[in-house]
């Protein structure tokens, strides 16, 4: 694993949670500034004023607490990734791809896309329990798709400062589900919980899901990263539903009564500490 970036600040330890950079200024974020159309969604859309604000960290990883609690799609996960060995990797994939999908231009949030569909094309094989399972397959995109688009919305809606409609959040970001080819793209609140409804029945907890939680709420980060981080994750799983809650296989180091106040109190914290979001003032230069 590469050495990690020389960290001196909490402003540069969660940038470079996100991006690998302490300053933010990966190369997918500093591409968003180049010339080109509005993109997908564009100012003044709902996704943009979702995803710019600071409790999408929580949604984050929320996501991938909640895509982990689908056996097939952890499968995938254990048998085809580096997550451990690079405890950050998953993370700053997941908010370079939201970021890019989100503030780029359309033809870099279909890049992105497309880096997905070829990352996913080798990813098959065969889940403990005997199942075959092919990361291309449309009803696995779906669940992980359906798990991203509710985690962010529903982190900022519970910790964020964003005011949004649902429905309206949920019918821009399904042309990313779509472009994808995912099963089950929500477009409301009802077919949210109708996506919700159909899915259930496949999650389980499992062997494998204890590890991938208890990673997944304490990794081996850098010491500055860790504090925050639990924080973020105690706030993440004290978002679940119940039924959701009772897939969780491990628990964070905070029950959910306090870990939804600090998880209210770290973000607003952090929208400050973090100021306008890099992607967002990239994108905003773009349209200049």
């Amino acid at each position: 694993m590469p050495a990690p970036a020389r960290i001196s600040s909490p402003r540069a330890a969660l940038r470079t949670l996100l991006t690998g950079r302490p300053d933010g200024a990966a190369p997918w974020v500093r591409a968003i500034g180049e010339p080109g159309d509005s993109g997908w969604f564009g100012p003044g859309s709902t996704t943009w004023r979702v995803h710019a604000d600071a409790a999408t960290l929580v949604g984050g990883i929320r996501a991938l607490l909640v895509q982990a609690m689908h056996p097939t799609v952890l499968a995938g996960f254990d048998q085809h990734s580096a997550y451990r060995e690079e405890p950050t990797s998953r993370l700053q994939r997941t908010a370079a791809f939201v970021t890019v999908t989100t503030f780029g231009s359309s033809e870099q949030a279909a890049a992105a896309c497309e880096r997905v569909r070829r990352a996913h094309a080798p990813v098959r094989g065969t889940t403990p329990e005997g199942r075959p399972y092919d990361a291309s397959d449309p009803e696995l995109l779906g669940w992980v798709h359906l798990a991203l688009v509710d985690s962010l919305a529903e982190a900022v809606r519970r910790y964020g400062r964003t005011a949004f409609d649902l429905d309206d959040y949920l019918a821009e970001t399904a042309v990313v589900g779509d472009f994808l080819e995912a099963a089950h793209v929500p477009r409301s609140a009802a077919e949210l919980a109708a996506s919700y409804d159909h899915y259930h029945p496949q999650l389980a907890v499992t062997s494998a899901s204890f590890p991938a939680h208890r990673f997944l709420l304490d990794p081996p980060l850098p010491a500055p990263m860790r504090p925050a981080y639990r924080v973020l994750a105690a706030a993440a799983v004290a978002s679940l539903p119940p039924r959701l809650a009772d897939l969780m296989a491990a628990r964070p180091v905070l029950p959910a009564a306090p870990a939804a106040v600090l998880g209210r109190a770290a973000t607003r914290m952090l929208a400050v500490m973090l100021g306008r979001s890099p992607a967002a003032a990239a994108a905003a230069s773009r349209q200049s």
